[in-house]
């Protein structure tokens, strides 16, 4: 839904209530997951709001898992669809996203916040042991 194009407006139509689409922006901002484009005040729409580009650590992590790391990313994206559905979307993007261990683990850590605010606690920490356990191989 988030795609640079789309105005903050456009957005605030496709959510209910549309009041909401100010606090949902901030916390995605908040993230790092998104950035708000500079708004004049003679700006005409307000300014779409983009996915940030991921950041590549300085240095590459020495302690990374035996497992592929695209294996990771697809079974992490296939538990956070399963887990939210639809709103999943950027948080896969993102995890799909990353090049390296310690982006992946930046990305999981922001994506296990996000699954707390939206479904709870229970449901984070769900989220935290299943991707464990593909980890662990089992």
């Amino acid at each position: 839904m988030i795609d640079g194009v789309r105005s903050v407006t456009a957005l605030a139509a496709l959510i209910a209530p549309p009041a909401t689409i100010d606090n949902l922006l901030a916390e995605l901002e908040s993230l790092g997951m998104i950035s708000r484009g500079d708004v004049g005040i003679a700006s005409p729409a307000p300014a779409p709001v983009a996915l940030l580009a991921p950041k590549l650590p300085a240095t590459p992590d020495q302690t990374t898992p035996a497992l592929p790391l695209a294996h990771v990313r697809c079974h992490a994206t296939r538990i956070l669809i399963e887990m939210l559905g639809p709103a999943a979307e950027p948080l896969c993007v993102k995890i799909e996203s990353t090049a390296d261990w310690p982006e992946f683990v930046d990305s999981v850590k922001r994506a296990r916040d996000i699954v707390h605010g939206m479904r709870g606690s229970a449901t984070a920490n769900q989220f935290t042991e299943r991707l464990e356990a593909v980890m662990q191989g089992r």
